[in-house]
């Protein structure tokens, strides 16, 4: 009996190290560590490579005037599925965001976050259930993957759709969080990527939109968690079970065989996590469907900007968003800016920037707001971030050839991609992203 129990283990250890597979991450961020952790957990022997000496990505957390910030990601709410399944297994627990949020409205007044519209909590409630009602009617805003038919109406600008389903006027708190994101304007983002966002901070509750006294509190009130110590503490924490090989260019991938800074390795199988635009540079042979998909996506420019000034109330954890400036007329102005932290000196400030604009010129549009605003004069700027951000298809992009070469783009010469551009850039798009493409194509 022991005998055939050693055999049965024996030939299950065979199968099991058969089926595992030699697999190689290209990226450390959110959806690279995201797609070697899933990897990993069935069984196979993953090697991340990264070319910059850090992991996250697009989550950069730094330590500025004796204060951790953040100058990407920075946010989790409720509805993040992927994130908060990690950060139950790697920590830290998120804390509740301490920020005391007030807007800019058109009129050039500013407003507690609460109580912005007076529609009144039956016509709110109405509307907002319209909007609830799109991830019904376009079962494609619920695969975290860009599918291949994505219905023609999702591609409309935001406040088109918005008109014709019937729910414009619940609109400007979900803008808010859109443009304040760097998730372009209102008039000009498909429906498509905006609805993606709205998804994952509608679930903080009803409740604030049908509130008697204050109608229309924002999604944000409750909802949303910060890091005491950075977003990237998730990530690093994520990459300490992994082989993680920081300042290792990818230089080429052929069939079977990456080519680095630092070597020339074989695998079985390449998950490429970087956007496709970047990838189609190394990739020896792009396939006919990476190309396609990657000349047809757009990105801009959204400059984070770390400032020290001391011509802010003294009190911490205050936040700003400019709705006057969330339209494309405002491009390069500024959209938000945020202290969560006990420094009251220090702010992180948020543009949406054009392809001409100069950082100099960008400064300059930064404290003519800020004076015209709050009333400041100077400030120190402590570090800036430049992303090259939101890989989407805009609303002429979409075509029968894009819808052809998405269907066709994975697995082709065992490459497979994963991250923001399959679904939509945020962190937990990504990350959700990154888990569905590796449990639907590896398991």
């Amino acid at each position: 009996m022991k005998k055939l129990n050693f055999i049965f283990i024996f030939i299950f250890f065979i199968s099991f190290k058969a089926f595992a597979l030699d697999v190689a991450v290209i990226g450390a961020g959110a959806s690279g560590l995201t797609a070697a952790h899933y990897l990993a957990k069935q069984g196979h022997k993953v090697t991340v490579f990264e070319k910059n000496n850090r992991v996250g990505g697009k989550v950069y957390t730094t330590n500025l005037d004796a204060t951790t910030i953040e100058l990407g990601g920075l946010l989790v709410t409720p509805g993040f599925v992927t994130i908060n399944e990690l950060i139950k297994i790697y920590g830290p627990r998120p804390r509740v965001l301490p920020s005391k949020i007030q807007f800019l409205n058109k009129k050039n007044q500013w407003r507690n976050f609460k109580g912005y519209s007076a529609l009144g909590p039956v016509r709110t409630f109405i509307q907002y259930k319209r909007l609830m009602r799109s991830f019904k009617r376009f079962p494609e805003l619920n695969t975290p993957h860009l599918v291949s038919d994505i219905h023609p109406d999702l591609f409309m600008p935001l406040t088109d759709f918005a008109r014709k389903y019937g729910f414009y006027e619940v609109l400007p708190p979900f803008v808010m969080s859109l443009s304040a994101s760097g998730y372009l304007f209102p008039e000009i983002v498909p429906a498509y990527y905006a609805l993606k966002l709205f998804k994952t901070i509608a679930p903080v509750g009803i409740e604030a939109y049908v509130d008697t006294v204050l109608p229309f509190s924002s999604p944000y009130i409750n909802g949303l968690r910060y890091f005491k110590g950075g977003f990237t503490q998730l990530w690093e924490n994520v990459a300490k079970d992994l082989d993680v090989r920081l300042e290792e260019e990818v230089i080429s991938v052929r069939k079977g065989q990456i080519e680095t800074s630092k070597g020339i390795y074989s695998f079985d199988r390449v998950v490429v996590s970087v956007n496709p635009q970047s990838a189609r540079l190394f990739i020896d042979k792009p396939t006919t469907e990476l190309e396609t998909f990657a000349s047809n996506l757009k990105k801009h420019r959204f400059l984070v900007t770390a400032i020290k000034t001391y011509d802010l109330p003294k009190s911490a954890h205050r936040s700003y968003f400019f709705y006057k400036h969330m339209s494309l007329k405002y491009i390069n102005h500024i959209q938000s800016m945020v202290n969560f932290w006990d420094n009251s000196k220090l702010y992180v400030t948020y543009q949406t920037l054009d392809n001409e604009i100069t950082w100099e010129e960008a400064k300059e549009i930064l404290l003519k707001d800020l004076n015209e605003t709050l009333g400041v004069n100077g400030f120190e700027v402590l570090t800036r971030v430049e992303w090259s951000y939101f890989h989407h298809i805009d609303v002429n992009g979409y075509s029968p050839e894009v819808s052809e070469a998405i269907k066709g783009l994975q697995g082709k010469d065992g490459i497979y991609f994963v991250g923001e551009a399959l679904n939509f850039e945020s962190t937990e798009s990504a990350a959700h992203n990154a888990k569905y493409v590796i449990q639907k194509l590896f398991n």
